[in-house]
């Protein structure tokens, strides 16, 4: 609980804003407004460049870095008696590779298809966990390859025997972009990669053949009913055989099918977790990674990927639901706009009527979000003037 033993002129010490979740796990504010920093940077020097003043691009990269510099700048919180908080209040710029934005964004999409996940758990429907993948590609060749991908995904779920044995679907885009130039220990050991090098006599050390590509895949979260899995049941090899017709390509993609159950879902996460719940955390992603994008030690690869991205994904819908689980999504009354909302499940706590409002203010010189102000309140309950 904040101490509201001060007057909002007695404040002298800095207070910096320590907001946590029921875990104790605190939730990264500080982390992604610096990463929002990093991206204004980015784009106040792609708009200085001789590129951007060629083609009359300036005025757009920096319209771009005001936009990432004034995102979250105040978050005013409602405190409760009991020491719970809740997110009363902030402006968020929407950018699809603000980092601040980017989170907020994934904390949506997760609480969303969570809220469809267990309805539809509630309806009697299990889950398949579907990754299609592709080749990596180089930046030049994205927005093509993305626009192939989403026509691929589309006549893959219209094919008469996907049509008929599934019944709805959650999917999410991904899109990673590989910064290591050559092959390390985390990248050889990651899932079956391993397979990936070998079978091209590469080993930890050696040159990376997919630095600076972009690798797009999807995640898909689909419903079936309990019969699918003596009736219909797809193996991988048939879904590839589908995904390689659906985009049309003569190379063989990888791809992984899982069941949505206790012994597949929760290999990586904590026991007793819902294995629905697992499921959600590994499709509910949001497309990108900051990490990927904005690289610290190397300004001119950030200018160079913010640029491509910036690119392939204005105006691009990332996500989309299908089927029941679109159904119910609309019965839930979800919003169709999954943008960096104040208002999220994860911050639902229990409301009273008596409460602090705190305004923290991002700080350059601390790099910290600072209080600035304390206000008590008190609402009454069923004021309504006659």
């Amino acid at each position: 609980m904040v101490d509201d033993s001060r007057d909002d002129k007695e404040i002298q010490e800095p207070i910096f804003l320590d907001d946590r979740k029921p875990n104790g796990k605190k939730r990264p504010w500080k982390e992604k407004k610096e990463g929002s920093g990093f991206l204004r940077d980015s784009y106040i020097r792609i708009g200085n460049s001789v590129q951007a003043v060629k083609i009359g691009r300036k005025d757009y990269y920096f319209g771009k870095a005001r936009r990432a510099n004034s995102c979250a700048q105040t978050l005013i919180f409602k405190y409760f008696e009991d020491g719970n908080k809740k997110l009363k209040n902030a402006l968020f710029c929407q950018m699809p590779l603000c980092p601040m934005c980017s989170w907020r964004r994934q904390l949506k999409i997760r609480a969303q298809v969570s809220k469809v996940a267990q309805a539809l758990q509630e309806d009697g429907y299990n889950f398949v966990f579907l990754h299609l993948t592709i080749e990596n590609v180089e930046g030049k060749d994205l927005n093509a390859t993305l626009d192939a991908m989403a026509e691929g995904i589309r006549r893959l779920f219209l094919y008469k025997q996907v049509k008929h044995t599934t019944c709805g679907f959650f999917r999410a885009l991904e899109i990673t972009h590989d910064k290591n130039e050559t092959i390390t220990k985390a990248m050889y050991d990651y899932k079956d990669k391993s397979k990936y090098y070998d079978k091209r006599g590469l080993k930890i050390g050696d040159v990376n053949p997919n630095y600076g590509k972009y690798h797009p895949h999807y995640h898909v979260m689909i419903a079936v009913l309990p019969r699918y899995f003596k009736e219909y049941y797809f193996k991988q090899h048939k879904w590839t055989d589908m995904w390689i017709r659906a985009l049309k390509i003569s190379y063989n993609p990888i791809v992984y099918v899982t069941l949505v159950n206790e012994e597949n879902m929760c290999k990586k996460r904590k026991k007793n977790v819902d294995p629905a719940v697992s499921a959600v955390l590994e499709v509910a992603k949001y497309p990108l990674k900051d990490t990927d994008y904005i690289i610290r030690e190397d300004e001119e690869l950030t200018d160079e990927v913010v640029i491509v991205l910036d690119r392939v994904l204005h105006h691009r819908r990332l996500i989309g639901f299908g089927g029941v689980f679109k159904l119910k999504h609309k019965q839930l009354n979800l919003d169709d706009e999954v943008d960096a909302d104040v208002h999220i499940t994860e911050d639902d706590v229990v409301e009273s009527l008596h409460y602090l409002v705190a305004y923290y203010t991002w700080h350059v010189g601390f790099k910290n979000y600072v209080l600035v102000k304390l206000e008590e309140k008190e609402e009454i309950e069923n004021s309504i003037i006659e």
